[in-house]
């Protein structure tokens, strides 16, 4: 379970069988999500077309659709797999967000179409 104050939980690992440790040893461990999880945006967090990310200065956001109005939303991103990018916070698994972003201001009133 995740300490929310820390944000930070516990692993035990064991070194492979036959592996001798000497004193001393470290061991530098990366926790990968399941093959294709962020592409395919089945990870726990949501994934958006990198097309879709707006960068202004060091913010890093998209536009999403709000009762038919465009609205800049300020995301923390993750890591970019391929054309994907993976939100880690800032967006809802249910926000429209507009792929093709080019030119749009925050406030513009779009339409959803086919």
């Amino acid at each position: 379970m995740t300490d929310f104050a820390t944000r930070s939980r516990v692993a035990r690992l064991r070194p492979a069988a036959g592996t001798h440790l000497e004193a001393g040893a470290f061991a530098r461990v990366r926790l990968a999500a399941a093959a294709g999880a962020v592409a395919a945006g089945t990870g726990s967090a949501p994934a958006v077309p990198a097309a879709a990310i707006i960068v202004r200065g060091g913010l890093t956001g998209v536009f999403v659709v709000e009762d038919g109005v465009a609205r800049l939303r300020w995301l923390r991103v993750g890591r970019r797999v391929g054309g994907v990018v993976e939100v880690l916070a800032g967006l809802a698994s249910e926000d429209a967000v507009i792929v093709s972003p080019a030119g749009l201001v925050d406030g513009r009133s779009v339409r959803i179409g086919s």
